[in-house]
């Protein structure tokens, strides 16, 4: 650890240094030159008691009771708890004790530093699941007016928890050219999978602090389809109807899998072991939806036996965009409002959006998520219209380790 006496360091003109860019495979450069701000303080090892478990759980649980209610019975969804909740970890190191208390009763995080030492815990877990046959990349970056002073402490907390710095940038001069850039950067993290996150508007003149989180993943099954062929066949979504999709097959799937009353359920394993897709399809859908929690998600885990399955499962490929005004509203976190001082001194958060996307084939799964939270000083714009999305299987990619959900979802219409 180097001195305190200087505790800020500006490294002008950026490229090639990332935010967050310790070994851990956590971020990558930003894609345009930008000022950038880093405490002196390097990244700490977490403590072995980090409460990594317990917030695991509760964020599973915040899964299930978001996708209850941004679901909807006609539509595909595909969204990452795991990217929300870290975008979230970061900001509630900035904000006011009572904006804090609700960010904790709707992630169910703990406090301070716990929450920072498990979110540093766990990270460095999800980083550890990379390897030559799985890529899961997941970055941070924010972005900061050019010439604003952010709280030292809060840089702090990045750079010992998150190990990450910020970008500065003319976010209030240059609204459209700072914009331009922040989605360059997310595009460059998901591989051009979201090449847009922030909408038009969402930097502005009031703009001060953009935080963003991003998740990429590819792999590849353990088990290929291929051997027995891809076929059309009928899809019946939820109204009744039905849909020609392409239906892969595998009849000798080695996996876990469960089937009881009213539920089957199929785990396909990718390679390396790290990483794992649950396929759970009920009777109905909306009634699985409406009684799955943590609890009920650990029973099914439980619950699950070894063997060979035949499993026909559809190929699918979409994507959703969410303004996370309306669910997390729901969910007690105003948008705008909160109180992030510890940031900079009068910000609250005024916007928030999350975009992801899946592709499911005979080889694998590639998908991406990003997050953006906008946080402004004044005037903040009314807030967008809420995306719904939705049903007839839900699925969940799971990193197997910590039993974090990654991406989670389901699928009414795979030819959509």
């Amino acid at each position: 650890m180097r001195s305190s006496l200087a505790p800020l360091v500006v490294v002008v003109s950026l490229l090639g240094v990332a935010c967050g860019g310790d070994d851990d495979g956590t971020a990558v450069p930003p894609s345009r030159n930008a000022d950038e701000i880093v405490s002196e303080l390097a990244r700490v090892e977490p403590s072995p008691d980090a409460p990594t478990a317990a917030v695991v759980r509760h964020i599973d649980d915040f899964a299930f009771e978001f996708q209850r209610l941004v679901a909807s019975e006609s539509e595909n969804l595909v969204f990452s708890p795991a990217s929300i909740a870290t975008a979230f970890a970061m900001a509630h190191a900035g904000a006011s004790e009572q904006t804090q208390s609700t960010l904790e009763a709707a992630f169910g995080f703990p406090d301070q530093p716990d929450i920072d030492e498990a979110m540093n815990a766990l990270l460095r877990a999800l980083a550890a699941a990379e390897s030559d046959d799985l890529t899961l990349a997941i970055a941070n970056s924010s972005w900061a007016q050019a010439g604003r002073e952010i709280g030292q402490p809060y840089l702090d907390t990045l750079a010992t928890q998150y190990g990450a710095g910020l970008h500065t940038l003319d976010l209030q001069g240059d609204s459209e050219g700072s914009r331009a850039a922040i989605n360059d950067w997310v595009a460059e993290q998901t591989r051009d999978r979201i090449p847009e996150l922030l909408p038009e508007g969402f930097v502005n003149a009031q703009s001060v602090y953009v935080l963003v989180n991003t998740v990429y993943l590819k792999a590849k099954w353990q088990q290929v389809f291929g051997k027995y062929p891809t076929e059309r066949e009928p899809f019946t979504r939820s109204d009744g109807s039905a849909a020609e999709v392409d239906m892969m097959h595998n009849a000798e799937l080695e996996g876990r899998y469960l089937v009881e009353d009213g539920l089957a359920v199929a785990e396909l394993p990718y390679l390396g072991g790290q990483l794992a897709m649950r396929v759970l399809v009920p009777d109905d859908l909306t009634a699985l939806e409406r009684r799955l929690d943590a609890s009920e998600w650990g029973r099914i885990d439980a619950a699950l036996s070894s063997g060979i399955v035949d499993l026909s499962l559809p190929k699918w490929d979409f994507d959703t965009s969410i303004d996370l005004a309306g669910p997390l509203g729901d969910l007690g976190i105003e948008i705008p409002g909160g109180d992030y001082s510890g940031i900079a001194p009068g910000l609250f958060l005024g916007q928030a959006v999350h975009g992801a996307n899946i592709t499911v084939d005979e080889q694998g799964t590639e998908a991406a998520a990003a997050t953006g939270l906008g946080f402004e000083e004044s005037g903040p714009p009314p807030p967008d219209a809420t995306v719904r999305a939705d049903r007839p299987f839900l699925y969940a990619i799971v990193h197997q380790p910590t039993g974090l959900i990654l991406f989670t979802g389901h699928v009414t219409d795979p030819s959509a």
